[in-house]
């Protein structure tokens, strides 16, 4: 085990992989120097655990790499996350597995299997990422695509909810990755809810590709949804949530990954500010004042 953990930081301080390192090396490499990998584990078995501090074990984790175009690897690594450096993990070869271990793997892989169905397969990583789905507003239409919009309520530490459709990706209406439109929101409401669904068929109704910094004027549907009439536009953004970077990517369909594309109202102060100094600028003042991208019908 010392001989493997010196290895393995060997790889992971290398600036460029060397002519003679094998396969397995490049991989490791290449994983344990991705920043977009993306972990889930489990607490170990205290019987596991070395007596020796130094390699002692403190949890095992699934490690999935991302390619560079947003893809994920079909390798599952087993990580060790060692206390004396506990944001460096190392990855552990199935030839250093126990049986034991190599069970526990296997059960735990089933529990977490992913559904093959697409919608399903939707449902498992939104819940996987942003926790328990409080409701779905379903799609009650005979269109395409089926735009259901799921509802997830206030968990530590967001004290807001998320309403996040799921149908948009199945088509592709950028070209390079799919979106789903996902709006923040101190309120819940049904309104809002079949609001959102209006936006997320909205590309494909009119057939305009919108991305981050794109505006939209709302008019009386904006209105009567959102219940006031002091945010008569809003701003397309890049997810901003650390959960909804991670979850951008996590599913794909026909090999083009899934990110979500955040929905704010702003006032027309704000409209015109961004018309006239560009959506970095109004960023950047937003960590400076009152202004959020959650909806609250209530703020200045």
């Amino acid at each position: 085990m010392p001989q493997l953990v010196a290895r393995l930081w060997e790889l992971a301080d290398a600036e460029s992989p060397m002519a003679a390192w094998s396969p397995r090396e490049r991989d490791f490499a290449d994983d344990l120097n991705n920043d977009m990998s993306y972990h889930g584990g489990f607490r170990l078995p205290e019987h596991w655990l070395p007596h020796d501090r130094e390699y002692r074990v403190s949890s095992i984790l699934f490690h999935r790499a991302h390619l560079k175009d947003g893809r994920l690897t079909s390798r599952l690594l087993p990580l060790l996350m060692l206390p004396e450096s506990p944001y460096m993990p190392v990855v552990i070869p199935s030839s250093y597995w126990t049986p034991e271990m190599e069970q526990m793997m296997a059960e735990h892989a089933r529990e977490k299997s992913v559904p093959e169905d697409p919608r399903e397969q939707r449902e498992h990583f939104y819940s996987q990422v942003l926790g328990p789905i409080t409701s779905v507003i379903h799609e009650t239409e005979m269109r395409q695509p089926h735009m259901d919009v799921y509802v997830f309520g206030p968990r530590d530490p967001y004290d807001h909810y998320l309403y996040l459709t799921g149908g948009l990706s199945d088509v592709d209406v950028t070209g390079e990755h799919r979106l789903e439109i996902a709006f923040y929101s101190s309120v819940r409401s049904l309104e809002l809810g079949n609001f959102i669904r209006t936006l997320g068929h909205y590309p494909v109704d009119c057939g305009r590709t919108v991305g981050h910094g794109d505006t939209m004027t709302l008019g009386e549907v904006g209105e009567a949804a959102l219940g006031t009439s002091r945010f008569p536009h809003l701003l397309f953004l890049a997810a901003l949530r650390a959960d909804d970077r991670r979850l951008g990517g996590m599913i794909e369909i026909d090999g083009d990954p899934v990110y979500p594309l955040m929905a704010v109202p702003i006032t027309e102060s704000e409209f015109t500010f961004i018309q006239e100094k560009g959506v970095s600028e109004f960023l950047a003042e937003v960590g400076k004042s009152p202004v959020s991208i959650i909806f609250d019908p209530e703020r200045e």
